[in-house]
């Protein structure tokens, strides 16, 4: 996912900002994320070769974030 929000400081990041902080700052922010749909625990990923970083969680089965967008295409099949 590509925003989680910080407990600690109740900042909503978008990944790419996230990592662009100082590692330190980051470490001592890790555990005090969560998702934005659900509020589940949410962990950071640097992301690696052509990736870009982001969120990651254990969604709840209801979360709003586990849902894709709504299409014309999706309702017409």
């Amino acid at each position: 996912m590509k925003r989680a929000v910080s407990l600690a400081d109740g900042i909503d990041w978008e990944a790419t900002e996230f990592g662009a902080l100082d590692p330190q700052w980051r470490e001592r922010h890790r555990g005090k994320l969560q998702c934005l749909g659900c509020g589940q625990p949410a962990v950071f990923k640097l992301g690696t070769g052509c990736r870009t970083p982001f969120f990651a969680a254990s969604h709840r089965s209801w979360c709003a974030l586990l849902k894709g967008p709504w299409t014309v295409f999706r309702y017409l099949q």
